[in-house]
């Protein structure tokens, strides 16, 4: 009976090991957006439009550097929240050849 409570034990351990485990996959890893969210917007584009109203054009620096320039807008979830959203969309026109 020993050897039965034994592998019950060892397969719960696995199981929380991989449950563990698929939660550290899952886990977004700090920096890219405001408050650690990767996908997020960068600091920038929210600071490009402190001043700034609803439909005003911006300019920002981007995340490699390159110079931007769009609109402010409010993203979906936000309240009154303006943020600089590239002309092309998110990191600028980089498919610009292709139109």
């Amino acid at each position: 009976m020993s050897n039965t409570n034994f592998f019950r034990s060892m397969t719960v351990a696995m199981v929380l090991l991989c449950s563990l485990s698929m939660e550290a996959a899952n886990a977004q890893p700090p920096g890219g957006g405001v408050g650690g969210n990767r996908g997020g917007p960068p600091q920038e584009a929210f600071d490009a439009c402190a001043d700034k109203a609803s439909g005003d054009s911006c300019q920002m620096t981007g995340r490699r550097g390159e110079e931007l320039e769009g609109s402010c807008v409010i993203p979906s979830g936000k309240d009154d929240t303006l943020v600089c959203a590239p002309e092309g969309g998110p990191g600028g026109d980089r498919g610009s050849d292709n139109q």
